[in-house]
């Protein structure tokens, strides 16, 4: 079992938690919007909790796993990042008369 687990790791997060900060609003910044940031640190925090969990026992398929998904959600990320730089890029070729659409 995990039974030590909140003893091996110092600051716990898991998919099921960010699913109920999402929910419940926990990534919203001051405007109402979720701050990406919070979100993404989050998501890396789950899956360094896991390979900190399993150090030393580097062939169980846990550690195996959070190793892949680790490298999978950074890849999102600068996905993510990278199509947020194309968006405001794009936002400021907009024409200022459409501004008050959006």
């Amino acid at each position: 079992g995990l039974d030590d687990y909140l003893e091996v790791v110092q600051d716990p997060m898991d998919l099921e938690t960010i699913e109920e900060f999402l929910e419940g609003d926990e990534y919203e910044d001051e405007q109402g919007l979720v701050n990406p940031e919070w979100f993404w640190e989050d998501v890396g925090l789950c899956w360094e909790n896991c390979i900190v969990y399993y150090e030393g026992e580097e062939e169980v398929d846990a550690y195996k796993m959070a190793l892949d998904m680790k490298a999978f959600a950074q890849e999102l990320e600068d996905e993510f990042w990278d199509g947020m730089d194309t968006f405001e890029e794009n936002l400021g070729k907009v024409d200022p008369a459409l501004h008050s659409i959006a």
